[in-house]
């Protein structure tokens, strides 16, 4: 059992060659940092004082070009433990692990088109896992070796043993057009995870829930949550086009009864009579002050959840109440 050096403090981790170091630090109770946990993020980034590590990946972009120049900097989640470890990284509570993360196979169950680019698959796992509203796991195929992804769970609990993810087609993207073209029923995928300290939390304010793009999944888990609990919630969702716009008879809930979404456009057209332009600024249009009543739940592109928080900041809402996710 190797010993990491954390700070000066000495603590035990119990490794396994199936989770990267940042894993078995989260699974250890630590608050380690992190965010995105596939290298893009720089968030988990530590200094090595000594030992051995296993690098999973030589040059990830969450590092700067300083970063490797001075040879010490390292990614937890791009790195497996080899050796008892020395190092330096500023923990936080925030970051402790709700969950156990694990590694589990499983089968695909059904696939179904939201839209031109944007897919929804229901895999059924061979073991049981628990995660928290809004939470994500990384997925790969054995097919695919060292390649995974993250994205969010789409549904909120386990219904008949199943776990929903809405993934959108990127272009050139190796893994998300191998799950629109070659993935099939009965396919075999992994998914580690639970991931992510974005999710939903009980409170006595009002609830505003965001997604623009790829941030589908993240806003109808939350929202899915919130629903079964019987609180009222504003949901708003950002799309460029008109061909861009999910099937939202898909996110059903219970007794068949749909969500209101809020749809914006950032391009207009002829046939197009709802809101356009930037997602935050409309939001901003429609709530402006009141904005400090809700907690917010946010995800998308890093770009537009940059802008949504800096322009919630600027009407006054507290960091606190601001749960988001950047999907790099």
């Amino acid at each position: 059992m190797p010993i990491i050096k954390i700070n000066n403090n000495p603590i035990s981790i119990q490794s396994s060659t199936d989770h990267s170091m940042l894993t078995d630090l989260l699974n250890a109770g630590i608050g380690y940092p992190y965010e995105c946990v596939t290298g893009k993020c720089g968030l988990c980034k530590f200094e090595l004082i000594q030992g051995n590590i296993i690098k999973t990946e030589e040059n990830p972009t969450g590092l700067s070009s300083r970063d490797l120049k001075k040879g010490n900097r390292h990614l937890a989640c791009k790195c497996k433990l080899n050796s008892d470890l020395d190092i330096k990284v500023k923990l936080d509570n925030k970051f402790i692990q709700k969950t156990k993360i694990s590694k589990i196979r499983s089968s695909v169950i059904s696939k179904e088109l939201l839209t031109h680019d944007f897919i929804k698959i229901t895999l059924k796992p061979d073991e049981n896992m628990s995660w928290l509203p809004g939470q994500f796991c990384l997925l790969s195929d054995p097919l695919l070796p060292s390649i995974d992804r993250a994205y969010s769970i789409a549904n909120n609990y386990i219904k008949d043993g199943h776990i929903d993810f809405y993934i959108k087609r990127v272009p050139d993207g190796i893994f998300s057009n191998h799950i629109f073209d070659k993935i099939n029923i009965d396919s075999t995928l992994i998914l580690k995870g639970p991931f992510g300290h974005s999710y939903y939390q009980r409170s006595n304010r009002k609830l505003l829930i965001i997604g623009g793009g790829s941030g589908l999944s993240y806003a109808a888990s939350i929202a899915k949550q919130a629903f079964s609990e019987g609180k009222d919630f504003l949901f708003y969702y950002g799309s460029r086009s008109t061909q861009d716009i999910p099937n939202w008879s898909s996110l059903v809930f219970t007794n068949n009864e749909i969500i209101d979404i809020k749809t914006v456009l950032s391009q207009s057209n002829n046939e197009w009579t709802g809101p356009t332009g930037f997602l935050h600024e409309v939001v901003n249009e429609d709530l402006g002050a009141s904005l400090c009543e809700f907690d917010i739940y946010l995800a998308g592109p890093p770009v537009m959840v940059e802008c949504s928080i800096k322009s919630f900041f600027d009407q006054g809402v507290p960091s606190e109440n601001i749960h988001y996710d950047s999907f790099y």
